[in-house]
């Protein structure tokens, strides 16, 4: 999972890059250090191929300017105010079972 928040202004908050595998943390980037962070001591078999600097310089400008344009292009989309709208039917099934859909 690796991805970057920013503001409502759109000034960078924070990037963040975590792997792991079949379900346990391997390791993470710290954005401070520029370094990887291993979680399981068994990770260090599958460091990342990337190294921290380039994810973090990937992070700090590819994915802040993809952010960027997906929030452009959804703009309409994520400013609606209207209320969403939903219908309703009731079916019998039998005299003990009802169906909503």
């Amino acid at each position: 999972m690796f991805g970057c928040e920013v503001r409502a202004d759109r000034h960078l908050l924070r990037i963040y890059s975590q792997h792991s595998y079949n379900g346990t943390d391997c390791f993470t980037l710290n954005e401070n250090t520029l370094t990887w962070t291993m979680v399981d001591t068994m990770t260090h078999i599958s460091r990342p191929k990337w190294d921290a600097q380039q994810c973090t310089f990937y992070l700090n400008n590819e994915c802040v300017e993809w952010l960027r344009r997906f929030l452009e292009m959804g703009k309409e989309e994520l400013q609606r105010t209207d209320p969403p709208t939903a219908q309703l039917s009731y079916h019998q099934v039998s005299d003990q079972k009802v169906t909503l859909r």
